[in-house]
């Protein structure tokens, strides 16, 4: 049951006041070009933090798990999900965090983009869930060009679930001339040989934004008894967006090829 206090947290100042703060604003759009991704530790202030997070295990009743290879891609999907319908109707703290006008104020600033949200009834935002040894969320792009990603629940770098990150992958296929995602499984070894591929491990607490419809990017396979739970956000610089089958296969009804 929320309180006074949560309602006040939803519909106002949700960001720790660092990410506010114009130098920080201009220090992290100046990375985000350079890079396509920025990680925020603490973005959120803690007390809404913790309301997130008590939030994802509630709703965690309702997550389905899914294990196949991704059409096109052809990578592996081994995790627990919660889609945006579910989220729409079942948790109005995520439904407000999503049209926050400070977050999407704050991100709109580092991708130095005015946003829209994002009208895919499954993708504007979903609860992803690695749970067991060797869980999985494939390479991949995203159809939204934009994410930020709350991290909720992390392992320790040693154990996976780190995210991994090739920037500018169309461009870095297309001077290969292979296709960015029928080619995936060809070209990401040799973008590892080249060093292209980014690694980065994040803790709780922490969100980042990402590029996603640019940047390739995959979280890595987890070992051992740890869980990674993550809210993803999806927004765009465009008002309507053509979409793949990709998140329909993962968040809806639809089904991919078994592992």
């Amino acid at each position: 049951m929320l309180d006074f206090k949560d309602y006040m947290y939803l519909s106002g100042s949700v960001v720790n006041s660092k990410y506010k703060e114009e130098t920080e604003l201009t220090r992290l759009a100046n990375e985000f070009e350079e890079k396509g991704f920025v990680t925020m530790p603490d973005f959120f202030m803690a007390e809404y933090f913790d309301l997130v997070k008590d939030e994802s295990i509630r709703l965690s009743k309702m997550r389905t798990e899914k294990q196949f290879t991704m059409p096109g891609y052809e990578t592996p999907r081994f995790l627990s999900v919660i889609g945006g319908k579910q989220i729409l109707n079942n948790s109005f703290v995520f439904s407000a965090l999503y049209i926050n006008a400070e977050v999407k104020s704050v991100l709109s600033s580092i991708v130095s983009r005015s946003l829209y949200t994002v009208d895919h009834e499954e993708e504007f935002m979903v609860v992803n869930f690695l749970e067991r040894s060797g869980g999985t969320h494939g390479w991949h792009l995203d159809d939204p060009q934009y994410a930020l990603v709350s991290i909720l629940q992390a392992p320790d770098h040693s154990m996976g679930g780190y995210l991994e990150v090739i920037p500018e992958w169309k461009k870095f296929c297309a001077e290969l001339g292979m296709n960015y995602m029928t080619d995936t499984n060809k070209a990401v070894p040799i973008a590892y040989e080249q060093g292209r591929v980014k690694n980065i491990h994040h803790n709780a607490g922490d969100c980042y934004v990402l590029n996603a419809g640019d940047c390739l990017h995959r979280v890595a396979p987890i070992s051992g008894e740890t869980n990674r739970i993550i809210l993803n956000m999806a927004f765009d610089h465009r008002s309507k967006i053509d979409y793949g089958a990709t998140a329909d296969i993962l968040y809806g009804e639809k089904e991919g090829a078994l592992i």
